[in-house]
């Protein structure tokens, strides 16, 4: 009874120790986006860099772009929401403000760090125009720059794990000299 005890403890701490607890992670690789009805499509390719392990605001740096369908003011910016996993992209300087009447746009995308992000919603804004237009109705899609990390466990957690092991064996070794000593007398 005490072996079964103490081999359900082994596996109960082994399997603790070796499963990997989600971490802070540098996020690269590129965001393709396409936004319908706002009054007509708009799509493009955002390249970024991000730490999500904190929140930042109206960040300029680890940012670039691919093709877009529309025009827009030459900076970029964006803001990581690290609480929500949310991610803000804009023109004009920021990613936190909507300039009306100037080519501006802001992208709003829902688990930012993961390999499946959600389109929540996209702004835009023209020269001249009174007012800016947005829209919903989307799809984003991310493509990692950097292959996934395989979990590899510690060596204490492989040093706990050999201990065990051992231990089982010397309690089926004593189990087995106590029943051939029962059995011969």
């Amino acid at each position: 009874m005490r072996i079964w005890m103490a081999l359900r403890a082994g596996v109960i701490l082994a399997s603790a120790l070796i499963l990997p607890a989600a971490e802070a992670a540098v996020i690269t690789g590129t965001y393709s986006f396409t936004a319908t009805g706002s009054p007509s499509n708009a799509s493009g390719d955002i390249s970024l860099t991000f730490d999500n392990a904190a929140s930042f605001v109206n960040e300029a740096t680890g940012i670039s772009t691919g093709a877009f369908s529309f025009s827009y003011q030459p900076t970029l910016h964006f803001t990581f929401v690290d609480y929500l996993d949310r991610l803000i992209i804009g023109a004009a300087g920021n990613a936190n403000a909507f300039h009306i009447g100037v080519d501006d746009f802001a992208l709003v995308i829902d688990g930012a760090s993961t390999l499946t992000p959600s389109f929540i919603s996209f702004w835009r804004s023209t020269p001249g125009a009174g007012t800016g237009n947005s829209t919903t109705a989307g799809t984003v899609s991310f493509v990692s720059n950097v292959p996934p990390a395989t979990a590899v466990p510690e060596p204490g957690t492989l040093a706990l794990v050999s201990l065990g092991l051992i231990g089982l064996g010397i309690a089926r070794q004593r189990f087995n000299i106590k029943a051939a000593k029962a059995g011969a007398a």
